[in-house]
């Protein structure tokens, strides 16, 4: 019985995965002069996480709020280091994030806005309602593409405290061609494979 639970904490832990952002920000990373402002802030931002779990080319995207505050976000985040993508064989690789940092304190002026901000869908399906009870519903799917940005593999992303994913959102990855990336560079410039996530949206039809 210990073999074969062993053997199962081994292939869980070989899986696709991206890199893990969950410890990203915290409440003791808010710039104390904004918080003597009341300043808040949500920034779209996208960097990658190299082998050995370093970030690098952090870039602010789009942003609600103080500008200056959103532009702090990036060297915030540069100062860590995540635990990188690995591929199904449990090789590390690069990776790619893109999320949505917010700094905001509750009753402030744009607080609600920036607490709202959420990243959007980078692709949305129409199903038939037997698929989803749910009005509508959302999930991410990691990634593996490669060098060209086809996409090599494909699974959902389990969401936090899940035990398992439904067979209906592995579906979603079948259908390769429709999950086509753009082409992303390593260090030297050159064309790499790495691991992302996306979001998709589902709308169940009548």
């Amino acid at each position: 019985m210990s073999m074969i639970i062993i053997a199962a904490l081994a292939a869980a832990s070989s899986a696709l995965t991206s890199p893990d952002i969950s410890k990203i920000m915290s409440f003791g990373d808010y710039p104390q002069w904004a918080l003597r402002k009341n300043e808040s802030a949500a920034a779209k931002i996208e960097f990658f996480v190299d082998r050995d779990g370093k970030p690098r080319g952090c870039t602010v995207v789009a942003h609600i709020g103080s500008q200056q505050l959103a532009q702090e976000i990036c060297g915030l985040v540069s100062k860590r280091t995540y635990p990188p993508a690995k591929l199904a064989d449990g090789t590390q690789t690069l990776g790619f994030v893109r999320t949505i940092v917010s700094f905001y304190i509750p009753g402030a002026a744009g607080a609600n806005d920036v607490a709202r901000a959420r990243m959007p869908a980078d692709l949305e399906f129409n199903v038939k309602t037997s698929l989803l009870k749910a009005e509508s519903a959302e999930r991410y799917l990691t990634l593996q593409v490669a060098p060209d940005g086809t996409v090599q593999d494909c699974v959902p992303k389990r969401a936090y405290k899940e035990s398992r994913v439904g067979d209906e959102w592995a579906k979603f990855c079948e259908n390769r061609s429709l999950l086509l990336q753009p082409v992303r560079l390593d260090r030297v410039g050159q064309p790499a494979t790495y691991v992302t996530d996306i979001k998709i949206a589902i709308i169940p039809e009548g």
